[in-house]
């Protein structure tokens, strides 16, 4: 019984472990979606810049 109780407590914290992860990479991803659209906008501007002249 002890040995369950110690397996079902390690499952539960890999499982945060995993959670917290993946959160981690949600954000990561967010903030690579913001650099590239601004990369993009970027490019526009200097696109636009460089057809004026």
């Amino acid at each position: 019984m002890a040995g369950k109780v110690v397996e079902n407590a390690e499952l539960k914290c890999r499982l945060r472990e995993s959670q917290e992860r993946a959160e981690s990479l949600e954000i990561d991803l967010e903030a690579e979606k913001l650099k590239a659209k601004s990369a993009d906008k970027a490019h526009k501007v200097i696109q636009a810049a460089l057809d004026v002249a």
